[in-house]
């Protein structure tokens, strides 16, 4: 049995649901001239500006321009309101954290994020219990994303200058919490333990971390 130390997570699809249907769809009713939903999303995508703006390339301001005319949109400031929205708590994952907070696992997160968003999850919604999360690793401050080694590195490291570890905290000591499978096969190729999470079945991801051996 694996002796794990820390618990990882993922934010979008992972620790909050993933509301792009609900956006796109939105997106295309303000836009001008129409567009149709799966053409919002395929500009979008082709447009890379996510890619961009989660990566710390350009920064909130650029990032609402460009989206702005990209997809013909009146009102910028109603765009990254209304982008910031595209989050929502999965109340199943947060009782997760909730049992293994209880049971004094240290947390931390790995995500690809504007910071946007970050502001948004900080200061906003869930009345600051990202902040528990001890490192924050975002792709825009760090100018890595996933499925990069080297975020995952940047991550162990972080926190074995975060807490006062008796023991220096290694790979084999943590798993990480995704949806995304080739951020799941970077995890395992360094060491970690990981498990993948499916929102359509979160409650196999309880089971698959007390398999590893978690209190929860």
């Amino acid at each position: 049995m694996p002796n794990i130390r820390m618990v990882w997570f993922d934010i979008g699809r992972v620790l909050y649901d993933h509301l792009a249907d609900e956006l796109i769809e939105d997106l295309a009713k303000q836009s001008n001239p129409a567009l149709k939903p799966y053409e919002v999303y395929r500009k979008i995508r082709e447009s890379k500006l996510v890619v961009e703006f989660d990566l710390g390339h350009i920064g909130t301001e650029e990032f609402g321009e460009k989206m702005q005319k990209l997809l013909g949109l009146a009102d910028r400031q109603w765009f990254l309101a209304r982008w910031k929205r595209i989050l929502a708590p999965n109340q199943l994952m947060w009782r997760l954290t909730s049992s293994l907070g209880r049971n004094f696992y240290p947390m931390g997160i790995i995500s690809n994020i504007g910071e946007l968003h970050i502001e948004y999850l900080e200061k906003i919604i869930s009345c600051g219990a990202i902040m528990q999360f001890r490192p924050r690793i975002y792709s825009c401050r760090e100018g890595i994303d996933k499925p990069s080694p080297e975020i995952f590195r940047i991550a162990l490291e972080k926190a074995n200058s975060e807490y006062p570890w008796d023991e220096e905290l290694m790979p084999d000591e943590c798993v990480f919490i995704d949806d995304r499978p080739e951020n799941i096969e970077t995890a395992r190729a360094l060491g970690w333990h990981a498990v993948p999470h499916n929102p359509a079945f979160g409650t196999n991801t309880f089971l698959k971390l007390s398999e590893l051996g978690l209190r929860i």
